[in-house]
């Protein structure tokens, strides 16, 4: 899998949108109540199950949550299983492609006078 913490979307390793993942309650994995015969927990303060995704495929993620888009997950960016990935906004470049060619039209500008 793949994960941008920039803009907290997960995907396959073969680039598909898995979720962009979003608790507004941010809590941490270990405030969370652990399951007895899972690697999963549950959220004391909404009583969801909150999916361990370190062992498991792309695969079965994308279908868990395709089968219900509302599931929690977590992701350990220490995994095995997870690469980071950080992509710069296509804004961004295209800001930095034009403030490059202004800078160079003033440049040259400067040094024909």
């Amino acid at each position: 899998m793949q994960f941008n913490p920039k803009t907290q979307a997960l995907f396959t390793d073969s680039g598909e949108l898995i979720k962009v993942l979003h608790c507004p309650l941010r809590k941490q994995w270990d405030q969370m109540v652990p399951q007895p015969d899972s690697a999963d927990r549950i959220c004391a303060s909404c009583e969801k199950t909150v999916l361990n995704t370190s062992e498991m495929t792309d695969g079965e993620v994308l279908s868990v949550v395709r089968s219900d888009p509302s599931t929690c997950l977590a992701v350990n960016l220490r995994a095995p299983n997870v690469t980071i990935v950080v992509q710069s906004s296509p804004a961004r470049g295209w800001r930095q492609r034009v403030l490059s060619f202004h800078r160079q039209r003033f440049l040259r500008v400067c040094r024909e006078r």
